[in-house]
């Protein structure tokens, strides 16, 4: 596990450290039992050396703002400061992006994934990861400052999905204050890497441009096809 990776893990079980007994009245029993995660992998969790992956997070922090109107894990975890004048009690919102839609994600990014692959809650796999990776989908976290945390794979993300990413940034540019990538790199995710507008749009067209050229170099004849067409 790299440093990047356990800092992350560190975070997230100091997070939730702190909103458990004896902290808070919220015990472990009782969070494994309406997020679904057994209380097994919530103990691991809380040891700070157990891998979490995105979805889980995600499930947590909307557990805990839909339960007890605490926005705040997400911005603990992926170590985003607070800004002047945001309001504390500001709901976070999530978001998929698609080749058909942009889907609002009330319970978070998971539970969409899983109605989607037909998998039940508490499935040890990062589902997020794999509709990023494998189904080229974005998952945006709208935050209420204007912070904007995009999960998004430039080697996988479809160019529809790539053209709605876009289209939609344009019509929230003025909404967004800040926009920070994160990307999957091998087993882990990167750490939040920030942007510009530009430089977020700069790179939807570049991923749109990288996927037509693959899809024309896929299409070229090769071999015996190519010789004939040549003679």
């Amino acid at each position: 596990m790299s440093l990047a990776q356990q800092s992350f893990e560190r975070r997230f079980a100091a997070a939730l450290r702190r909103r458990l007994h004896p902290y808070t009245l919220l015990r472990l029993k009782t969070l494994a039992r309406d997020t679904g995660y057994s209380e097994d992998t919530i103990a691991r969790w809380l040891q700070g050396k157990h891998r979490v992956f995105a979805g889980a997070v995600e499930d947590v922090a909307s557990y805990f703002a839909a339960r007890h109107g605490d926005h705040g894990l997400l911005h603990e975890v992926f170590a985003f400061p607070p800004q002047a004048g945001a309001g504390a009690t500001a709901a976070d919102s999530c978001l998929w992006m698609t080749e058909d839609a942009v889907l609002p994600c009330p319970h978070g990014h998971a539970a969409v994934v899983r109605e989607a692959l037909g998998l039940p809650p508490g499935e040890d796999q990062d589902q997020v990861r794999f509709a990023v990776a494998v189904r080229g989908w974005v998952a945006a976290v709208v935050q209420a400052q204007g912070r904007l945390l995009l999960r998004y794979s430039p080697r996988a993300v479809r160019p529809l999905v790539a053209l709605r990413l876009r289209d939609w940034l344009a019509s929230q540019a003025r909404y967004v204050s800040a926009i920070h990538f994160v990307a999957p790199n091998k087993a882990e995710w990167s750490p939040p890497t920030a942007v510009t507008f530009t430089e977020a749009l700069r790179i939807l067209d570049w991923s749109l441009l990288a996927r037509e050229s693959h899809r024309q170099a896929a299409a070229l004849p090769t071999g015996a096809a190519a010789e004939s067409i040549a003679l």
